[in-house]
């Protein structure tokens, strides 16, 4: 079974060439673009976010705390 990652980043090209890259690799991968983004994505249980730390509608930090509350990401 694959590994599967959320990449969080608001720079859509940076997220787009994260993507690209790490399903290249071989991963799953799920994007977002904000913090409501990323706890969204925790129904797709993925095993590592990849969080950017300043998003449109809140700190990434902030997302990270809430992860780690609901989630053994």
């Amino acid at each position: 079974m694959k590994t599967k990652l959320v990449i969080i980043e608001d720079d859509r090209l940076y997220n787009q060439a994260l993507s690209i890259s790490l399903e290249k690799e071989g991963y799953d991968v799920f994007c977002g673009f904000s913090c409501n983004d990323a706890k969204n994505l925790i129904a797709k249980h993925p095993d590592l976010y990849i969080l950017d730390i300043g998003l449109p509608d809140g700190d990434g930090i902030g997302v990270c705390r809430y992860i780690r509350g609901t989630s053994d990401a």
